[in-house]
Formats: C-alpha cells, sequence, structure tokens
C-alpha cells in the first residue's frame, strides 16, 4: 500500500531529529518489529527485560518541553522540574519544562524511547521502552527555539540533575555554540560526581565540526544506525563518535491529532536515548560496578562478537550491545573512564580537581578529636561506643577521594584508537540479541 508522507518540523537544537510520519496499516497485534519497534525486537532488549529492567538506577533526560501526558509515559517514575532552563529574552521568565505543543515533541520521544510502557494512543501500539524500571528526572532546555538565556542565579540543569541523583544523563542535543549547549566544567562537575554523560552527534553527514556537550572530553557521544546493519546516512565523520547505536526508523509519538499520529524518525537522538537506557540496564543488573567500569563495558563488549578494543571512523568502537554487555561482568574492567585523556576539555585534571572539591570536609570539632587522640584505641571499641565511628567512615572516604584522583591521573586511557587497532568489522545493531 502507497504511503502518504508528511515532514514535521522540530523546533529544538542541531542533532534533534526530523521525524517522517507514515500513514499505514494498523501493527500486527503480534509483531513488534514493525513500524519502527525493530530497536526494541532486533536487539535484544526484550530477553534483556526478563532479567533487569533499570531498577536502582535514575536516568536525567535534557531535552525540549515534554508531554507528560502522554500515553506511552503512564505509569513511569518521572519527575519533571520546572521550569524550564531557558528564555526567550534576557530576565524573561524561563519556559514550561511540560507542554502539549510541538515543542514537546522531541523531548516525549526521548523520555518514551527510555521509559515507555508500550501501550499507545487509542489502541495503537505505543513506543517501548529501553529501561522502563528507571527512575527518570526531566529538565526542560528549550535552546533550540533560539537565543537561551539562562538565570545566572539558578543551578545549571546538568548540576542540578547530578545533585538530584542522576546515575546517568542523555542529552539528544547539540550545539555549535559551546556556552549555549554548556561549559565544560559542568561535565567535570557530573564526571567527578561518578555520573555518566550521553550526548548525540550532530545530524549533518560529511565531516563533523567540534559541537558540544558531545565534543567534550569524557562523553559517550552516539551515532545513528540503520536496522541493515549499516552506519545511517546522517553520521558524521568526527572523533567524538564513540558507538552506533539503532536511531534510524524509530518509533515515536507526535503532537498530531492531539498526540495520537505515530512516526518513525530518524537521527542520534533516538540512538543516544537507546544507549543511555542500555547503560541503565546493564548498570542495574551489575550495581556494584562504577559509572567507569560501565563505559568500559559499553566499548568493550560491541558487536555480538569478542573482538579487540579498537576505533574505526563513523563507528567509532562499534554497535551496542546489550545482551554481550550484560553477559560480562564489568566489574573485570579497570576504574578508569576510557573516554576520558589528559588534553581535551574538560581534562583529567579538570575532573580531578572538581572531585576534590565536592569532597567532604572534615568539621572544625572533627578535626581537633583527630589530633588529639594521641593514645591508641580499638576501632571496634570506637565503634561500640559511637564517637569514633564516624571520624574513621570519614577519614576513609576522603582517603578513597585522593586515591581515586592519583588513579585517575596516572591511568589515562586515551579517548581514541587507531583505526588498525580493531581487526574485525563492526557487527550491526539487528544482531545484537
Amino acid at each position: 500500500m502507497a504511503r502518504r508522507s508528511l515532514r514535521v518540523a522540530v523546533l529544538t537544537a542541531t542533532s534533534l531529529s526530523v521525524l517522517t510520519v507514515a500513514a499505514g496499516p494498523a501493527v500486527a497485534a503480534d509483531d513488534l518489529s514493525d513500524e519502527g519497534l525493530w530497536y526494541y525486537t532486533a536487539t535484544g532488549i526484550e530477553q534483556a527485560h526478563q532479567t533487569t529492567t533499570g531498577e536502582g538506577v535514575t536516568v536525567a533526560v535534557i531535552d525540549s518541553a515534554i508531554n507528560p501526558a502522554a500515553p506511552e509515559l503512564q505509569g513511569a517514575d518521572l519527575t519533571v522540574t520546572e521550569p524550564g532552563y531557558c528564555a526567550l529574552e534576557a530576565g524573561g521568565d524561563p519556559l514550561p519544562a511540560a507542554s502539549t505543543d510541538e515543542a514537546a515533541f522531541h523531548g516525549t520521544s526521548m523520555a518514551s524511547l527510555i521509559v515507555g510502557n508500550g501501550a499507545g494512543a487509542n489502541g495503537q501500539r505505543g513506543v517501548q521502552g529501553l529501561a522502563p524500571g528507571v527512575r527518570l528526572l526531566f529538565y526542560g532546555d528549550m535552546s533550540g527555539q533560539g537565543p537561551c538565556f539562562s538565570d545566572p542565579e539558578r543551578t545549571t540543569r546538568v548540576r542540578q540533575a547530578v545533585d538530584d541523583g542522576a546515575d546517568i544523563i542523555s542529552m539528544s542535543e547539540s550545539s555549535d555554540l559551546q556556552e549555549l549547549a554548556l561549559p565544560s566544567d559542568d561535565i567535570a562537575y557530573a564526571l567527578a560526581h561518578g555520573v555518566i554523560v550521553v550526548a548525540s552527534s550532530p545530524n549533518t553527514g560529511g565531516v563533523g565540526l567540534p559541537v558540544y556537550p558531545v565534543a567534550y572530553n569524557g562523553v559517550v557521544g552516539v551515532a545513528a544506525g540503520r536496522a541493515d546493519g549499516q552506519v545511517s546516512d546522517l553520521v558524521v565523520s568526527a572523533d567524538y563518535v564513540d558507538v552506533i547505536a539503532p536511531g534510524e526508523d524509530i518509533r515515536a509519538l507526535t503532537p498530531q491529532g492531539d498526540w495520537s499520529v505515530y512516526a518513525v524518525e530518524s537521527g542520534s537522538s533516538g540512538a543516544t536515548a537507546y544507549t543511555s537506557g542500555v547503560l541503565a540496564l546493564v548498570w542495574s543488573a551489575y550495581p556494584q560496578a562504577t559509572a567507569n567500569q560501565i563505559l568500559q563495558s559499553l566499548i568493550r563488549n560491541t558487536g555480538s562478537e569478542d573482538h579487540e578494543l579498537g576505533w574505526v571512523d563513523l563507528w567509532g568502537y562499534g554497535t551496542v550491545n546489550v545482551r554481550h554487555m550484560l553477559a560480562n561482568d564489568p566489574t573485570q574492567y579497570p576504574d578508569v573512564n576510557p573516554l576520558l585523556s589528559e588534553e581535551g576539555s574538560p581534562s583529567s585534571a579538570d575532573v580531578d580537581a572538581a572531585r576534590e572539591a565536592a569532597a567532604p570536609v572534615p568539621s572544625p570539632s572533627a578535626t581537633e578529636s583527630e589530633s588529639a587522640a594521641d593514645a591508641p584505641s580499638s576501632p571496634v571499641a570506637e565503634a561500640e561506643g559511637g564517637g569514633g565511628a564516624g571520624l574513621l567512615v570519614a577519614g576513609v572516604g576522603l582517603l578513597a577521594v585522593v586515591l581515586a584522583g592519583v588513579v585517575t591521573a596516572v591511568v589515562i586511557a586515551r579517548r581514541r584508537r587507531l583505526a588498525h587497532d580493531l581487526p574485525t568489522s563492526v557487527d550491526n545493531p539487528s544482531t545484537g540479541a
């Protein structure tokens, strides 16, 4: 049957997707692979949900506005921070984070890809979430509509997400204006607090110029893959592409028909949400792993076969594979961010400095007590007595922070690998199961 297509404009940042809305036959009740749901059935997500759905992990989405009334988002553990973080004029009121107009299209799509319940509008098949068990924090960022004026007295959206307890920050947006995206200090702040930052590459094709936040050091850069296993024509040739994930022909709910019309979207935006969801699934399955070890697992377990670690232009380290990641305990890997180098912005030294700044400072009374404790005493006796236990824990925690900084400074894995370091071809996303 011939299909009628309608182009939908998205008023967001450069990497946000343009959707093609296709009218066609209804999706068969027993066929989730049709109409843009291949990312769910063909990559092992359905099987992964038998053991993990992301419980215990908090994901923050920084995007355009969101429509929390979308059917896919009902029942999700969703918190929308109001107001949003952008005003259209200096000193103006920030735009709301929740909306029902077209501005909410992209943010709703990204949130649904992570926590969607699969129940669509008017009985249709909805968007299936990658990690429906996570706690989702949403922060509205309407900078794609025009100049973004932020309140200088307000905590930035990234820092707020970190302070609110995010484990993973998913940003399906980019800008060639560094300060419009966010300052590098915010990335250092997130990395210093053990938060994984995932960002999309631009959808322009050709050679990619520096764009932010994806070009920042230590950030997971994601580009789009197709259902046939190839990279999308939208993928840029840039060293900030770390992994490929399903991003072409992905199901999405649009504002048309009072939020009842579905579309297939293409771009790095959906691939970024996909990757964030997979990271949440793996971290939920291995809660003892650190953020750095989860990132090590991400780039070491691409494709469906074991291979040497290596980076290839357009493909990065390869395609995200949830099955392969879940099969390999990430705690076996070094506790070092493999995407963070001594050079770049932020540098590893910047992250170390942010970590030291975040370390708890002992109170004056605690310092006096420590200096006055000349006579040896039993840690067990102190614990039983109460008073000394807190000092012992604080001292160990501070030492751990200092040692972590030393390890980060000494054992640095370079962000990129030479193409000849990867002896095998990368696998396509559809063979992930």
